[in-house]
């Protein structure tokens, strides 16, 4: 089972540390107190957090790892091997499109690569000794009976009848040009829709699949579906498709195909690797679905491949795909394997279920911990500090509810509240059990997961759960509504935020008014937005950048470089400003330099970890000027120059000086 990042197409770079810190957490007895009192439960990550993290391998990859060595971090003791050696007998891989559905349509689709002589391949339909053939946009509806038994008929493209079959079995197969390196012609399945989570636009696609040696159709009758023994019991109609494995992970979306490279490799190893270990073990056929894999979450988002061009791995193709595409070619065939692969306790090729997650909350989470069963060193717990330092948009979360509802949930009617306690963990460090404790009678304990539950009905009424079960969980009461902000109160940055909004520099996030956002990353075009009216800059009417047009603040970041604050984010040319990047805290230097016009860097080399940076001046600057201590209290010898900053970390970083520093 994988968790993907679920469609974050332009990767939002935000920073916080979650410490996990879990103490008893008491409330006093003034009733009036009470009603005012909120439990909220703050944490990070999503998914289950087991195996690899997606964003701590984007962040792993950006900071120079391979993904040989990201793949080694998160699954420990494995090794990359060729999956035909390690499984030489192995076959094609099953993958379920559609469960369970009573009527579909398949339509032959031309793809972008017409035959050698020109034309595309038809597709061919067979049913025991029955044969259609189907050209460009003529199509084949299925319908499924009660009796187990299916109705065919077949359509030109202005929807004339071709034939029509009649009832019998719904076991029958499409096949086309599939097979070959790039086929001439796809199956569409009419009316039918996907999300291509890594596509910059248009990322609703149609379900249309050019790859694969063929499509075919199962009953709940099948011997496939039956193989186990089931009562035959399923409704409806399965669509299966069977493909070459390398095949199928050109179709795999589970991340931004802009990612770096080498995060987009680990990935296609894992899911490879994932499905391979899923081909070995499930043979038979699993009979629920007469597949190895689902196309959905629930194995691993497939979304078919040929909707994007037919055009293999160039990396500087016209589509951002082909980034994957390359990524999946150049990883051919390697998989994960380990002495300790077992499926339901039974050794096949070794080959391990890489299991992923968007991230976690620091370390990741061991597999026995999350879902029970022995101990795999696999799927152990390592520490994942990337996943919180990388563009991760879950980093931080939180939900707040009141003290009285999650006490009459737990408690019942008639029984008082009088602490909460995170009491037992994972080895990860997350929660476990959640303790509540009556004033009177004996404590009760919930796993984090009903834990979870209980709050989760208030903060979303479409989740059953909460985003991952990285939380901690406070006692306080709402926000004054009076604040500058309401979402600024537990931040150790509050009052800077606040001194900023008191001159009319802090601005509220996209979430509303009253919302500042502060676990946010802080953006190149926000920060521009802050500094105009920090140091209250005039409006030019000159266009310096190529990529901020129509923007919000785009007369901002054009006031920015009329002072010469900002150069662009591209030298030498420099005629993109990067509006949507995150700001570095050795970025932020040079900001603030250039903006105080600091020139004393005193003796120089204040810090240990910049040296290499193209900021250290600046940085040297900042210190005497006293806006930086350092970012490890108390030595403070390192000033983390690559850290990427929250606003409300740079709302700090500004009102320091404002406060310290004479205004140019």
């Amino acid at each position: 089972m994988t968790t993907s990042i679920h469609a974050q197409h332009r990767p939002q770079r935000v920073l916080l540390v979650l410490a996990m810190l879990f103490s008893l957490l008491a409330l006093g007895p003034a009733s009036d107190a009470r009603a005012q009192t909120e439990v909220v439960v703050t944490g990070s990550g999503f998914g289950h957090g087991v195996g690899l993290s997606q964003w701590g391998a984007y962040q792993r990859a950006d900071d120079g790892d391979t993904y040989e060595e990201i793949l080694a971090h998160y699954f420990q003791g494995t090794q990359l091997v060729n999956y035909d050696e390690a499984s030489p007998d192995h076959g094609p891989l099953h993958v379920n499109l559609v469960y369970d559905t009573t009527s579909i349509t398949l339509v032959a689709r031309d793809t972008d690569t017409p035959l050698e002589g020109g034309g595309h391949a038809p597709v061919t339909v067979t049913r025991g000794s029955d044969t259609v053939a189907l050209t460009t946009n003529e199509k084949a509806t299925i319908s499924w009976g009660s009796e187990n038994d299916c109705d065919v008929d077949f359509f030109d493209q202005s929807g004339g009848t071709i034939a029509s079959w009649p009832s019998g079995s719904c076991d029958m197969n499409f096949v086309w040009d599939g097979a070959s390196e790039n086929p001439s012609t796809a199956i569409e399945i009419e009316g039918c829709t996907l999300t291509d989570f890594g596509a910059f636009e248009n990322p609703i696609k149609p379900c249309r699949y050019a790859l694969g040696a063929d499509i075919h159709t199962l009953d709940n009758d099948s011997p496939a579906r039956s193989s186990a023994g089931n009562d035959n019991s399923y409704d409806g109609l399965d669509v299966i498709l069977s493909i070459d494995i390398d095949d199928y992970v050109f179709g795999i979306s589970e991340i931004g195909y802009d990612w770096p490279v080498q995060a987009l490799r680990s990935q296609a190893v894992a899911a490879r690797s994932y499905a391979a270990a899923n081909l070995d073990a499930k043979n038979p056929l699993n009979e629920k679905c007469g597949c190895h894999v689902y196309d959905t979450s629930k194995s691993q988002r497939y979304v078919g491949w040929g909707h994007i061009g037919n055009n293999r791995g160039q990396p500087d193709g016209i589509y951002t795909q082909t980034y994957w595409l390359a990524a999946s070619m150049i990883t051919d065939n390697q998989v994960l394997v380990h002495d300790d692969a077992l499926f339901n306790g039974v050794m096949y090729n070794g080959v391990v279920e890489a299991v992923y997650s968007s991230s976690n909350g620091g370390a990741s989470e061991a597999a026995n911990d999350q879902w029970g069963g022995p101990f795999k060193e696999y799927l152990s717990s390592v520490d994942d500090p990337q996943s919180l330092e990388s563009p991760n948009p879950y980093r931080a979360w939180s939900c707040a509810v009141d003290f009285n509802t999650i006490e009459k949930r737990v408690l019942g009617s008639g029984k008082t509240l009088s602490a909460i306690a995170v009491t037992e963990r994972n080895t990860s460090g997350s929660a476990k059990t959640v303790t509540f404790y009556p004033t009177v009678g004996e404590p009760v304990r919930v796993s984090s997961g009903t834990m979870a539950t209980l709050v989760s009905w208030d903060c979303n009424p479409s989740r059953t759960s909460l985003p991952s079960k990285y939380f901690d969980v406070t006692v306080g009461v709402p926000p004054d509504p009076d604040a500058a902000f309401n979402d600024i109160a537990d931040s150790v940055h509050r009052s800077d935020i606040e001194y900023l909004a008191e001159l009319g520099v802090a601005m509220a996030c996209d979430a509303g008014p009253g919302s500042f956002c502060p676990n946010d990353r802080m953006r190149r075009e926000d920060l521009a937005a802050f500094m105009v009216k920090a140091l209250d800059l005039p409006p030019t009417e000159l266009d310096y950048f190529t990529d901020d047009d129509g923007l919000p603040h785009e007369a901002d970041i054009n006031s920015l470089a009329e002072a010469r604050i900002t150069r662009g984010c591209n030298p030498p040319a420099n005629d993109r400003f990067c509006p949507d990047d995150t700001v570095t805290r050795g970025q932020t230097a040079a900001f603030i330099v250039r903006a105080w016009e600091l020139r004393d860097a005193g003796k120089g080399n204040w810090f240990t970890d910049d040296d290499s940076s193209v900021f250290e001046r600046d940085i040297d600057r900042l210190k005497v000027a006293g806006v930086t201590k350092g970012c490890n209290p108390p030595e403070n010898d390192k000033y983390c120059p690559d850290r990427l900053l929250t606003r409300a970390e740079m709302s700090s970083f500004l009102a320091r000086a404002i406060r310290n520093l004479v205004a140019p």
